[in-house]
């Protein structure tokens, strides 16, 4: 009879293990997608919760930079953007690279809004990670609204319509797209290690906003002297930044060299990141947390 017992026992005995292996990982984080919703809502509410004007915080942050960036840059200090108004090109350039930005410190500090969560029940951390898009891509629907209305602007009070629809359009999303998964793909790299340490995630702050001049986002790539040009064109974010410009706006230079930088560091980045980022599924989540 014991040993009837024991066998029963042992068919009952079921080992939970994070899984092994880059597919069976993929393969856990799309079994457990349904909690993706959640961490959406989750990172929603601890932006947004407990403030005074709530969700009007999804457009102040993109309002009054734009705004002030446009009169400062385009109004003072007089950079120009050629045949198109200053204020349109300013508010396509700077969604592009909000995007970006917005979507590598928000994945650095997706572990760390969710480390609750985390420290309570089992989820692939590549859920919550992948939960820090939807804001960005929120912001970005934001800028499109504005440059929307802004080009509906133009149009009624110059007779002018600044934006350029033709096959080089269609790319734009493509664009946007590539530098979404480049933003998760850095993101990887500092996730890990800043849900523990808040100087990291200070650190991509810092770095993201030195990025943001060395990019051709204030100025268009045609102010850069030709001779230094081709520095440009080793920022990796310049591609597809340069892409939306000229698919959008016919401004920009979109070189083979631009190219194949971006894609060389999102491969890196990426395959770098999922080797720094994915070990950690494999130990004990609430050691750290």
């Amino acid at each position: 009879m014991e040993d009837v017992l024991q066998a029963e026992g042992r068919r009952r005995l079921r080992t939970i293990e994070p899984p092994r292996g880059r597919r069976r990982e993929l393969a856990e984080a799309w079994r457990f997608r349904h909690a993706y919703l959640y961490f959406v809502r989750s990172f929603m509410r601890r932006r947004y919760g407990r403030t005074f004007l709530g969700y009007l915080w999804l457009f102040l942050p993109v309002v009054v930079p734009l705004f002030m960036g446009a009169l400062v840059f385009g109004g003072i200090l007089g950079v120009s953007a050629g045949p198109v108004p200053y204020f349109l090109y300013f508010i396509i350039a700077s969604g592009a690279w909000l995007t970006f930005a917005s979507t590598v410190v928000l994945a650095t500090r997706s572990l760390e809004m969710s480390r609750s969560e985390l420290r309570r029940v089992y989820v692939p951390r590549l859920i919550p990670w992948s939960a820090a898009l939807t804001l960005p891509v929120i912001t970005l629907v934001v800028y499109a609204l504005i440059a929307a209305c802004a080009v509906a602007f133009y149009w009624f009070t110059r007779d002018e319509f600044y934006l350029a629809i033709r096959p080089a359009t269609l790319l734009v999303p493509v664009a946007i797209a590539l530098l979404i998964a480049f933003g998760l793909g850095c993101g990887l790299w500092f996730a890990p290690i800043g849900a523990r340490a808040r100087d990291v995630r200070r650190l991509a702050q810092y770095t993201v906003g030195f990025w943001y001049f060395l990019t051709p986002v204030i100025y268009p790539i045609e102010e850069i002297p030709e001779d230094y040009r081709f520095l440009a064109s080793l920022n990796p974010v310049t591609a597809p930044i340069e892409t939306i410009k000229w698919g959008l706006l016919e401004i920009g230079e979109v070189t083979a060299l631009g190219v194949a930088v971006f894609f060389g560091a999102l491969v890196l980045f990426t395959a770098i990141g999922l080797r720094i980022f994915t070990p950690r599924e494999r130990r004990d989540v609430a050691r750290y947390y």
